[in-house]
């Protein structure tokens, strides 16, 4: 029998490794490098150096997509910590550029 994130899981995840920008926005704009590790349609997973606290806001940066979203768990691992993020809204950053030209013109 799985554990039970794996059970409450229905979405397929992704594995990647790619660096992000996270952005923690209730603790004065507190930002660092985080590694992306999986993802799904609904949510994240990322390594960091530092622990996240569960129902934190947070804002995740990519090249192109802007993440909104709230930390769900966050557990330490080796040196570091793993913390899984509840996605709440994803932008395209070259259509929300666009749209803020579009506005200021």
């Amino acid at each position: 029998m799985g554990s039970m994130s794996e059970e409450r899981r229905s979405l397929r995840r992704f594995s990647v490794n790619d660096q992000i920008l996270l952005e923690v926005l209730h603790s004065n704009g507190l930002r660092f490098l985080a590694t992306l590790r999986n993802y799904s349609a609904k949510g994240v997973c990322v390594s960091l150096e530092r622990p996240l606290s569960p129902g934190a806001p947070v804002s995740l940066r990519t090249d192109c997509l802007l993440m909104l979203g709230e930390v769900v768990w966050c557990q330490p691992i080796g040196d570091g910590y793993e913390a899984g993020i509840e996605l709440e809204q994803m932008l395209d950053t070259n259509e929300l550029r666009v749209l803020i030209a579009g506005m200021s013109s």
